[in-house]
Order: C-alpha cells, then sequence, then structure tokens
C-alpha cells in the first residue's frame, strides 16, 4: 500500500499552523494540526498516534486536502441524521402545541410524549419515539405539566379532623402496648 503524503502544496505549514491558531471550531482546529504536521514531513501514522487518530482519519484527511486544499477540509453538512422535520414544519408544531389537543379533534386531554409523536406522525407524516417527541417539545420551549389531582367532593375541615383523630387513636394504641422491659423478657 502507497503511503499518503501531501501533494497539494497551495499552503505552507506556517501558514496552516497560523489558521489553526485562529480556529476556535475543535473540529477544524485539529484537521489544520494535522495538515500541517504532515506537510512538516511526518507521516500519517506519526501524525495519527500524535493526535490520538486512527491512520485512515489522517489519510482521508489528508486526501480530502490533496483534492481540494483548505475549503475541502470543511464539513458541508453538520454530523448525525437529518431532522425530520424542515423548520416551518417545526414553526407549525410550535403552533399546534399552543393550542389544546382538543381544539385539533383529538380525544386526549394534554399533550405528552406519546401524543405529540402520534400527533407528529399523523399531520407530518414523520414517525418518532415518545422521547423524540419530548425532546423536540423542549427545544420549542414547552414543558411536561400535569395537573394536580384533586377529589371533587375533597373536604379541607373533614381532613384536619381525620388526621386530629388518628393522631389521638395512634397516642391511644401506643401507651396500651407499651410494655417495661421485664414484662418483654417474662413468658
Amino acid at each position: 500500500m502507497q503511503a499518503i503524503q501531501i501533494t497539494n502544496y497551495s499552503h505552507t505549514a506556517d501558514e496552516i499552523w497560523e489558521l489553526y491558531r485562529n480556529e476556535h471550531y475543535g473540529r477544524m482546529k485539529e484537521r489544520y494540526q494535522v495538515i500541517a504536521l504532515m506537510l512538516e514531513g511526518r507521516t500519517a501514522p506519526d501524525v495519527a498516534e500524535l493526535v490520538h487518530r486512527v491512520r485512515n482519519t489522517t489519510w482521508e484527511w489528508a486526501i480530502i486536502y490533496n483534492e481540494g486544499g483548505i475549503e475541502n477540509l470543511e464539513r458541508k453538512s453538520p454530523p448525525g441524521k437529518t431532522p425530520q422535520l424542515t423548520k416551518e414544519q417545526l414553526a407549525m408544531l410550535e403552533a399546534d402545541l399552543e393550542k389544546e389537543p382538543q381544539e385539533l379533534g383529538y380525544d386526549f386531554p394534554r399533550w405528552t410524549g406519546k401524543t405529540i409523536a402520534y400527533h407528529v406522525g399523523k399531520r407530518y407524516g414523520a414517525t418518532m419515539g415518545e422521547r423524540m417527541a419530548q425532546k423536540w417539545a423542549k427545544r420549542l420551549g414547552f414543558t411536561q405539566q400535569v395537573p394536580e389531582v384533586r377529589h371533587a367532593s375533597k373536604n379541607p375541615e373533614a381532613e384536619a379532623q381525620f388526621e386530629a383523630d388518628l393522631k389521638k387513636s395512634s397516642q391511644k394504641l401506643e401507651k396500651s402496648t407499651r410494655r417495661s422491659p421485664s414484662q418483654c423478657l417474662a413468658k
């Protein structure tokens, strides 16, 4: 196998080091470092060991630099999966989540991860899990709020009376079951 070398000499190692020093984006900084070291005469495996990367990564960056220079080293799109919803759809989803589910024809009482995922599938044709729907809602600025359940016939006075009676009963029970140490040992 032929060793990969830098064949594009449109920039000197010093120029690449200057770009390295002025770069704030960590991924580009690392790529500049690899190219500068290779322009100084180091081999791809040596550079890989220095920057704690696998050899194939330094080879790829060298090939990319040879083919298109500095501009080619920049990533064209961010890493990761492309979003299932466009920016316009996200804006529409935000407007949907500001409404009650019943206003959109649903019979569930509030928005949850599961109901948001269902709505996104029905309205936008995108599938997502419950957890991803919760993350999207959070990114849009929504928080999960569950109403406190209250019994319809709740009576605060009756509750206070019950707690007082319970306390008296437990004190009586405690007094009646107290034993002396000698009573505990006796059979």
